[in-house]
């Protein structure tokens, strides 16, 4: 009999897992925050405004990919897709008034 961690199935130990993974999640979305507020910061008081605005954006949409990328691990993966297409289809009934 194997037992190796591919074989713990406890509610126990996923729960666990999940906890870490949210704990890591939430250290590296407080990072980005941090970086974003560093950006920003640097941005305004060089008067370099569209280093800022690139930096911002950069750090913004890698705060939103790693919010799908826990949806997906939570939720699972076609659920987040599915949410991204109705997404889609609500940016295109706003655009097309």
């Amino acid at each position: 009999m194997n037992m190796g961690a591919a074989s713990i199935e406890s509610d126990a130990f996923e729960r666990a897992a999940l906890r870490s993974e949210s704990y890591r999640i939430q250290t590296l979305l407080g990072l980005l925050g941090v970086l974003l507020v560093y950006a920003a910061a640097r941005g305004l008081t060089t008067g370099e405004f569209r280093l800022l605005l690139g930096e911002a954006l950069l750090l913004g949409r890698e705060v939103f990919a790693e919010i799908e990328r826990e949806w997906a691990a939570a939720l699972g993966v076609e659920r987040v897709a599915a949410l991204r297409e109705t997404l889609r289809e609500i940016h295109a009934l706003q655009t097309e008034r």
